[in-house]
């Protein structure tokens, strides 16, 4: 999955783009969530990918695409939250002055809003 992610990326690689790039890290995220589960830093990558995911959904996904989008955030949105639970239920970091518990807090309301 990591070589297709990197070739996903190089220009005129697929065609379609963005879209195939989303669920390519949406699948990156939640493989690495299920396998990685004991590895703090396996499943800070896993929340990376699925947070450019979701990024990637937000800013390039044209009006009509709103099923897909809905499909896909919902997708990501349940395994990223887990992370954050776990991250401000277990620790006191706080990542870049931000503290996890206000970041699940800020997630699930765009979540919600979204």
């Amino acid at each position: 999955m990591e070589a297709w992610n990197k070739a996903s990326r190089s220009p005129n690689q697929f065609a379609g783009g963005s879209d195939k790039l989303a669920i390519l890290l949406l699948l990156q995220g939640s493989a690495g969530f299920y396998l990685h589960r004991d590895s703090p830093a396996q499943l800070a990558s896993a929340a990376g990918y699925l947070r450019e995911c979701l990024e990637i959904i937000e800013n390039q996904a044209a009006p009509e695409d709103q099923r897909w989008v809905d499909f896909i955030r919902q997708s990501a949105v349940m395994p990223l939250s887990m992370f954050y639970l776990e991250k401000a239920m277990h620790t006191d970091e706080e990542p870049s002055g931000t503290s996890y518990e206000e970041r699940l807090r800020n997630f699930t309301a765009s979540a919600e809003a979204g």
